[in-house]
């Protein structure tokens, strides 16, 4: 059975090249130097051009293996594909991928032979960027290729899985004519069902089971009556299936023509593909037998459908989709004819002609006319006359209780004892044997009445003697004595229980004994001492004097006999003196603890318990180089990005307090409070502003300058958000006058007027009540204008602080401007001085050249000079012996 979903997804071009150059860039080495070895290089190189050729090589290996092949697979699906896909567009594409992957091969092979050859670094890269180039160009010519076989591969994982070899039931016929609803009857395949013609548009398949056996049911799509070559993809599907599945044909007939197509025409295309039909189980089935039954049909219709009537070999049966009717026989029948054709199939193949071969049933021939009857031992008969009383003993089980109960009903009593291993006469005595686990026998004693009566006589004897007639008097004093004794016991007992109970509940740290030695004294010792009873002058000469201790061993006499005196239980051994017995084992433990202390001396401790930090940061691990500057630096920084934060949220809680100006909540608290925060912000900034100035200085390198660059962009930000709020507040402020909340007229004036209301007129009063009147009114617009002067001295010095530092920013921006320009002047005077630097280096390098030709030639000439004088001297030495 096929399985097109297991094929992996075939990617674009431009996936499949960001693929295996990201797969190369993640999986190989990445840095190399031009100081290396050239073959260093070379390898480098190489890599990365071999391991891009074998990943686009595996790739494409596996696109070409997943795929399937047409020659290789059923013939079912191979004609299935040719239909969907186009064979020859399907081989033509994937033969284009197998050149691709021979083209990447040959061109990796050329540039590994170029690159064996690189005399630098930079031709090493050239070639192994060409190479890759290569590559990426041969993939880039497969876009239609790879984009063809992605749709293919799509398609084919939706096709539904169809064994060709399994048992199936083939079901065709015009469209509409109800093969969907039988397949939904018989299968728990869920095919679309609609009232119009072509809904079933590619294969279906469901799955049943009948006799245990696994079916597949394949829903195919409508065929029409008309040739071969003019059948669409759709209806190639069906004809396909027809043609290469070996299946039981079930062909579906419409008797009430509701498909659309007459009686006529189904019969016309049933004798157009009779041919797919050879070999193969058909079965004629005629659908919608609820709405027209054969009975019901014509004369004329009748004698269309009677050849197929006629014909033995194919039955022909009724049923009803929508109902139900007949669909279980139609699903018997055509089953039992598959199932049949298969096993005669079998059965005339070779294979089971071997087998059967190999079966065969010796019979004698007989020699004459005697007949000879079989011999069956004695002891045959008697083993199975035993085995039959076997089954007959196992056949009679006892009875159990519930049936018993069944057959007796009222009368039943359960009985627990009657499967006792107890005998007969004893299994239903009334003492039990056990009781609680424990054996009675145990328990019982025979003469107990004996017993109880001797107690019995005893007791009367002892009444009768006046034996209880003296009632115990407890007013004595002893008595009396040892009653209190014991309560005080007992209260005793009752306050350490509380005690003890405090002290396990309590959480405070517990002190050590050392700590409590304040506790112990003399004389509390000698209180509770003689509260218990104990003298203290018995022992007194027992701890008056202690015997010093002696140097030597002492010896124990065999003859000394006695108890020796017993030290006192607060005089505990020191832990470092248990366990010594003499002074040369005192030795060996002192010199046993001076090596166990060596590791810790080591390490600079005291002892075991010393975990004391001398360091607690050492200067190796927190001096050394910092690449974002000193500590003072790293405080500047932090400061103005605190500051910047503080005035993004000023401006925020700005914001928020200048929307409630000019509505109920307004009032001089929230307008102090908005001057507070100006203030405030202003101080910020123009801390800010300076520690920026004073960053700029400090910054050298680009990495520096690149902080103080976003640091200043960002503080801008902030800055131009500020200003214009600022002036909104300032505008709004003035818009907004908040009247001073004060009374017209004070108790003590009220008081007045009522005092002297009474002596005057209502004239006068009047007049005095509208002067006054007057006057406040006059109060109050003085101190109006009072107040909107403050406000707007304060919203002019607000303004004045923000131009002012505005003004700053704009000098420190002007200062960076100066301090860049001087960098580039400064740069460029260093360029002139490299270049005049590097013509000098070039002038003196060729006047060393010179002095070295001048050189060597005044040497050359020297050596000229001197062979010519010694070959003058010997010319002349060897005259002279001739001359003479």
């Amino acid at each position: 059975m096929y399985n097109f979903k297991r094929i992996t997804v075939v990617p674009t071009a431009k996936d499949f090249i960001n693929i295996m150059l990201s797969k190369t860039q993640r999986k190989t080495p990445t840095v190399v130097h031009k100081h290396y070895k050239i073959s260093r290089i070379r390898q480098f190189y190489m890599r990365k051009v071999r391991y891009t050729q074998q990943n686009f090589h595996d790739r494409l290996t596996m696109i070409l293996t997943e795929f399937p092949k047409l020659d290789e697979i059923h013939p079912f699906y191979a004609d299935l594909l040719n239909i969907l896909y186009d064979k020859d567009h399907y081989k033509v594409a994937l033969g284009q991928i197998n050149i691709a992957r021979n083209l990447i091969d040959n061109a990796a092979k050329d540039y590994v032979r170029l690159l064996k050859y690189g005399d630098s670094l930079y031709r090493c890269k050239q070639l192994k960027r060409a190479a890759l180039g290569r590559m990426v160009k041969i993939m880039k010519r497969q876009a239609s290729a790879l984009e063809y076989l992605e749709h293919v591969r799509q398609h084919l994982s939706r096709l539904p899985s169809i064994d060709p070899n399994t048992r199936t039931i083939l079901i065709c016929g015009f469209p509409n004519v109800g093969k969907s609803s039988f397949m939904n009857k018989i299968t728990r395949a869920d095919v679309d069902v609609q009232p119009y013609a072509f809904t079933t548009k590619s294969l279906y398949v469901g799955h049943m089971d009948y006799k245990y056996l696994r079916w597949q049911v394949i829903d195919t799509p409508g065929l029409l009556d008309h040739s071969l070559e003019e059948r669409n993809i759709i209806e190639m599907q069906a004809i396909t299936a027809l043609a290469h599945l070996k299946a039981a044909v079930l062909y579906v007939f419409d008797l009430s023509s509701h498909c659309g197509q007459t009686l006529g025409e189904q019969v016309s295309l049933f004798e157009s593909i009779k041919p797919l039909f050879q070999n193969k189980p058909l079965l004629v089935a005629a659908n919608k037998c609820d709405i027209t039954k054969l009975e019901d049909l014509s004369e004329e219709d009748r004698k269309l459908l009677a050849p197929i009537l006629d014909d033995d070999e194919i039955p022909f049966l009724e049923m009803s989709a929508e109902t139900g009717v007949g669909v279980m026989e139609v699903k018997q029948e055509a089953c039992e004819r598959l199932l049949n054709q298969r096993v005669e199939t079998k059965i005339k193949s070779k294979k089971v002609s071997g087998i059967l071969n190999r079966l065969r049933v010796a019979m004698p021939k007989p020699r004459d006319d005697k007949e000879r009857a079989p011999f069956i031992p004695e002891a045959v008969f008697r083993k199975k006359a035993m085995m039959e009383q076997d089954e007959e003993q196992i056949q009679k089980v006892r009875k159990l209780e519930k049936d018993l109960e069944r057959e007796l009903g009222d009368d039943y009593i359960l009985d627990l004892k009657k499967h006792y291993d107890l005998p007969d006469d004893v299994k239903y005595d009334v003492l039990p044997e056990f009781w609680n686990g424990h054996n009675i026998a145990d328990f019982i004693d025979p003469e107990i009445e004996k017993k109880l009566q001797s107690l019995e006589a005893e007791e009367e004897a002892r009444i009768k003697a006046g034996m209880y007639d003296e009632e115990l008097s407890s007013d004595d004093e002893e008595g009396k004595e040892i009653a209190a004794l014991a309560q005080k016991i007992r209260d005793k007992k009752k306050v350490m229980k509380i005690e003890s109970n405090l002290k396990k509940s309590s959480t405070k740290p517990v002190l050590p004994r050392t700590a409590r030695k304040r506790e112990r004294s003399v004389s509390r010792l000698r209180s509770e001492m003689s509260e218990l009873g104990m003298e203290e002058t018995e022992n007194i000469r027992g701890r008056s004097k202690s015997k010093p201790t002696s140097a030597k061993r002492q010896r124990l006499s065999a003859s000394v006999e006695g108890r020796s005196r017993s030290r006192s239980a607060s005089r505990v051994t020191p832990r470092d003196q248990s366990g010594v017995r003499d002074a040369k084992m005192a030795n060996k433990v002192q010199k046993i603890g001076r090596k166990a202390q060596k590791p810790f001396n080591r390490l600079a401790r005291k002892g075991e318990g010393d975990r004391t930090i001398l360091t607690m940061k050492p200067k190796h691990l927190y001096s050394g180089k910092r690449k974002m500057g000193k500590t003072d630096r790293r405080e500047l920084l932090e400061s103005i990005k605190e500051n910047i934060f503080t005035i993004a949220n000023a401006v925020g809680t700005l914001d928020r307090s200048f929307s409630q100006v000019g509505t109920e909540r307004d009032c001089p608290g929230l307008r102090d409070d908005i001057h507070m925060v100006q203030q405030k912000t202003n101080q910020m900034i123009q801390v800010t502003t300076h520690h920026l100035g004073l960053l700029a200085k400090e910054s050298t390198e680009k990495r520096q300058k690149l902080l103080v660059q976003r640091l200043r962009a960002n503080f801008e930000i902030v800055l131009k958000s500020y200003s214009k709020l600022q002036k909104s507040v300032s505008a709004g402020l003035r818009r907004h006058l908040v009247p001073p909340h004060r009374k017209l007229t004070s108790d003590s004036e009220l008081v007045d007027v009522e005092a002297h209301g009474t002596s005057e007129s209502p004239a006068e009063r009047e007049q005095k009540q509208q002067l006054q009147y007057a006057i406040q009114q006059e109060e109050f617009q003085r101190e109006l204008l009072l107040e909107k002067e403050t406000r707007i001295r304060q919203i002019e010095s607000d303004v004045m602080d923000v131009s002012v530092i505005m003004k700053q920013l704009a000098g420190m921006v002007q200062e960076q401007g100066e301090v860049v320009d001087r960098i580039e002047d400064n740069v460029e005077v260093t360029f002139g001085n490299v270049q005049e630097g590097t013509d000098q280096i070039r002038q003196a390098a060729s006047y060393q050249n010179k002095f070295r030709r001048r050189l060597c030639l005044f040497l050359l000439f020297l050596i000229l000079l001197g062979i010519v004088i010694g070959v003058v001297v010997y010319m002349t030495s060897s005259k002279e012996p001739e001359s003479s």
